[in-house]
């Protein structure tokens, strides 16, 4: 078993462990999400369709604030410097909402998977990395919601090279 496949069976095993109530969940969010790089190191942009899993957990300390655990999963490219790889992630995110205020602050992380990690003196180490975000979500309406992510893009020492990518995306949400 080739070690990127061992990590990313590890990073998925709270997955597994959640898929007995998998009747519990629901499909809720389908989006696209557009990143350039933030440092102006490299020349890339990520694309990405991404979708959202609702989960049957949340806590609530009041009815002006609750918290929603859900999960993304994401599929697309880094493109630039000459390079475009495939790009795969899934993990745990957070919403913090606060009322009826249109305005959502969002945390997530998991791992990810990169056909290419190589983009010209840009080296991040390795196909298996982690992607984590913070960001925020704005509803326009009652089905579509816009939103910002800053993005991270790291192996966490995994691999000999980890110099990371950070990213500023938007996104855009269609929720049915």
């Amino acid at each position: 078993m080739t070690s990127n496949l061992k990590y990313l069976l590890i990073s998925l095993l709270p997955l597994f462990a959640i898929s007995s109530q998998a009747g519990d969940f629901e499909w809720s969010d389908l989006g696209l999400r557009v990143g350039i790089d933030a440092e102006n190191r490299v020349d890339v942009k990520s694309y990405e369709l991404i979708a959202i899993l609702e989960s049957p957990w949340s806590w609530s300390a009041n009815d002006h604030f609750e918290i929603d655990l859900g999960f993304e999963f994401g599929l697309g490219a880094l493109d630039g410097e000459g390079e475009t790889g495939l790009l795969a992630h899934v993990g745990p995110s957070l919403e913090f909402e606060f009322g009826d205020f249109p305005l959502e602050f969002i945390i997530s992380s998991g791992p990810a998977l990169l056909s290419e990690h190589e983009f010209d003196n840009l080296d991040l180490g390795g196909s298996f990395q982690f992607m984590s975000a913070v960001g925020f979500d704005f509803e326009v309406s009652e089905e579509w919601t816009l939103g910002y992510r800053w993005l991270h893009i790291s192996n966490a020492g995994l691999h000999d090279e980890n110099p990371g990518m950070n990213l500023h995306a938007l996104s855009l949400f269609y929720e049915f």
